[in-house]
């Protein structure tokens, strides 16, 4: 980073926050991103990338680095439900590829596991990745300015400030 002053911080290394991050760093922008986790925990979730997602992720070239994290495809939707008789549920199977040209369906994918590899992703193309930071302020402005901890105090003062922190 330039004198500690990168031109983006962003503010949670998520899904989100990691995938900008990457983008930005691959487009040559000076982006530090900063995580509270020190390590991604599963929270009994997965992440659900809708059909249009799948074409968004794959025009940033991130679809191939969520895909490495054994996501798949989920072609055909059973609307399962404590209300609904089974035999009826089945009844209403639908094929989830036939939404978009070339998508089979929504991604699904493991929370912690999309995280890692996404901010991998941003690291690999240049972004500066901190983890265990507490204690974040921002202040707007023309030029904003962003404190946190992580360890000791950071100051900084960068020209775009993105919040992704969930």
């Amino acid at each position: 980073m330039g004198a500690h002053q990168p031109d983006v911080v962003v503010v949670g290394a998520g899904v989100a926050g990691a995938s900008i991050a990457a983008v930005l760093a691959r487009g040559g922008i000076e982006v530090l991103l900063l995580e509270r986790q020190r390590e991604y925990r599963d929270r009994v979730r997965g992440e659900y990338m809708a059909p249009w997602g799948v074409v968004e992720a794959r025009a940033l070239g991130l679809e191939r680095v969520i895909r490495s994290t054994q996501a798949v495809d989920g072609r055909y939707r059973v609307a399962f439900d404590e209300l609904i008789d089974p035999s009826v549920a089945e009844g209403s199977k639908r094929d989830n590829s036939t939404f978009l040209p070339d998508v089979a369906g929504p991604l699904c994918a493991s929370h912690p596991r999309s995280c890692e590899a996404l901010s991998e992703e941003a690291v690999g193309m240049g972004a500066e990745l901190v983890r265990g930071v507490a204690e974040v302020r921002v202040e707007t402005g023309s030029r904003p300015a962003i404190s946190f901890r992580n360890g000791t105090e950071t100051n900084m003062r960068p020209r775009l400030i993105i919040g992704a922190d969930g």
